[in-house]
């Protein structure tokens, strides 16, 4: 989808990156879409304001989950607690299946 990697500064936001990420998401059906951080997940879900967890929207079958970044540069806002509900709704899905 992109070859960028770096700080969210350096990011270029392309137009068509949530559109083309949206579509994989529609046309693969992962139970899970997880958004690593808030910024991301600020940019992919369109709005101002995201919490760490499981927002509203949803793409086809696809929930998302807005967890904490994983970066060392963001250590200070590090929960694991987020990361730990969202392995046990993963797993919960798959024992589902």
């Amino acid at each position: 989808m992109n070859d960028q990697s770096g700080q969210d500064k350096d990011i270029h936001r392309d137009g068509n990156l949530v559109p083309r990420l949206k579509e994989l998401a529609l046309e693969m059906a992962p139970r899970w879409i997880a958004l690593n951080g808030k910024t991301a997940a600020k940019w992919v879900l369109q709005r101002g304001r995201v919490d760490f967890g499981e927002p509203p929207e949803r793409w086809g079958r696809s929930r998302l989950m807005v967890l904490p970044l994983t970066s060392g540069t963001a250590k200070c806002l590090w929960d694991e607690t987020v990361w730990l509900a969202f392995a046990k709704a993963v797993k919960k899905a798959s024992i589902g299946s």
